[in-house]
Order: C-alpha cells, then sequence, then structure tokens
C-alpha cells in the first residue's frame, strides 16, 4: 500500500512544486539550528582526538576521495578530522537548489545547479554549524566539484578557510598546454587557497584562470610523506633494487 501511494504521489503533476514547498518551509530561519544539529549528528571523526581541547578541527568535505592524504594529515597531533558524509551535503545543497533542477540522486544533486545567490541556505546554515562544531578549517580535495562551489563562497563570507587539496595534479611540460585547456572550462575558485603537488600545477591553474598565484601553495605530495618515512626508517637496512612501473594514459593530467 505504501508504494503505492507512493507511486501514485511521484506520478502526479504538481509533485515537483510541492516538494519544493515543503523545502522553502523547512530551509525558514526558524529551522537553521534544527538543520544545524541534525547534520552534526552525522559527522564522523576520522581519528582519535575529538576529546583533545586544543586541535584545529577541519570539516572534511568528499573524504571518500582522497583517503590516503588524510591517512597522513589525521596523525598530525593538532589537527582534527570530521568528515561530513556527501548524502548529508547533497541534503543541505538541495535546499539551495534552483527549481529547474531535477532530483533523485547523489549524482544528479552533483552535477545540479545551485544557488549561489546572497539568499543562499548557506549563508544562514555555515556560521551556526561552524560555531557549534568549532570547525577552523574546511578542506576538499578538487576546487572544480560543484557541491563544493556554494560551500566556498558561503565560508569566504563566514571568514572560514576553505582550502582544496588539489588531486590529481601530476602535470610535467609535456602536457602543460593540453591541461590548462581543461581547466579554462571549470569556473574560477572561490575558496582561501589551493595546495597542489606541484610548480607545473600551479602554472596550470594560474594561466587557466582558476585563481590567483598568491593563493596557491606547492606542498608536493601529503600522501607520500608516510612513505617517506617508512624509507627513511629502513635507510640502514640492506634491501635487493626495486623497479616500480607507472602507466599513465597518453597526454593524461594525472
Amino acid at each position: 500500500l505504501k508504494n503505492l501511494v507512493f507511486d501514485s504521489v511521484v506520478k502526479l503533476p504538481f509533485r515537483e512544486v510541492f516538494v519544493q514547498g515543503i523545502k522553502i518551509f523547512a530551509r525558514k530561519r526558524v529551522f537553521v539550528q534544527l538543520w544545524v544539529k541534525y547534520v552534526s549528528s552525522k559527522l564522523i571523526s576520522l581519528d582519535e582526538k575529538s576529546e583533545r581541547k586544543n586541535c584545529i578541527k577541519i570539516l572534511v568535505l568528499n573524504h571518500h576521495r582522497y583517503g590516503p592524504d588524510l591517512d597522513v594529515l589525521k596523525v598530525h597531533p593538532e589537527v582534527h578530522l570530521i568528515a561530513l558524509p556527501f548524502q548529508y551535503q547533497a541534503f543541505i545543497n538541495s535546499f539551495s537548489l534552483n527549481r529547474t533542477v531535477k532530483e533523485g540522486s547523489n549524482r544528479i544533486f552533483e552535477k545540479g545547479d545551485f544557488d549561489t545567490k546572497p539568499s543562499s541556505y548557506l549563508y544562514q546554515f555555515l556560521p551556526a554549524f561552524v560555531k557549534k562544531n568549532r570547525i577552523k578549517c574546511i578542506i576538499s580535495c578538487a576546487f572544480h566539484y560543484k557541491a563544493d562551489r556554494s560551500w566556498q563562497d558561503a565560508s569566504r563570507r563566514s571568514h572560514v578557510p576553505f582550502i582544496t587539496l588539489q588531486k590529481e595534479m601530476n602535470i610535467d611540460e609535456a602536457n602543460v598546454v593540453s591541461a590548462t585547456k581543461m581547466f579554462r572550462k571549470f569556473q574560477s575558485f572561490q575558496g582561501t587557497k589551493i595546495f597542489v603537488n606541484t610548480h607545473n600545477g600551479k602554472k596550470v591553474l594560474v594561466k587557466a584562470g582558476v585563481c590567483n598565484a598568491k593563493d596557491i601553495i606547492v606542498t608536493g605530495h601529503l600522501k607520500i610523506d608516510s612513505l617517506y618515512l617508512k624509507v627513511k626508517e629502513r635507510s640502514e637496512r640492506k634491501t635487493k633494487k626495486q623497479v616500480v612501473f607507472f602507466s599513465f594514459l597518453p597526454s593524461t593530467v594525472a
């Protein structure tokens, strides 16, 4: 019976208007604290430092996309990582979706046309959310994710640093031109800083107009740090020579 009723409602022509009406009601300012409390309850601690008072609490977006980097970062004694699962980021984003955007899956939310006007719901939600969870910084792994764009903008307005640990930026001189052409297709970065692996990566983002050179920091490969430390610890041991083969597609950015 439940499925029958649901299927009937889905097929009604006014369903989209009905759902939009619920969203307009739910995103009223009076309910902001309710949604802050709800989303806060869904945060995932990525390390064991939740009880420490002096740690820098960092909100991690898209944590499933760059696990090896986060594994290195969370070892730092002064950093506490808390992840916001994508489905709850999509849930909050859905309050700011333009009416013309269809809904139905996380994939569609990720590709959706998110409202970035001053009336965006995140402008109300994020300051309260950051304050409740004592968040000092927000990080993600790519500047061009549409689901993150309104978070970049809202973070800037809330005076919370938004930093991108840009992944898949192993660019050499041979593909600087092609990579620059590709990144020109994306909108400019609205956050605070972008961390890249190499100077070629920085060159590409600056040429592509993603952001100014002063907002890009070359950090090297974060996920390689753990390997470097292991090699350093074993440097005195005698090991056999090893050869590592890397396979890349022609003209790839990664």
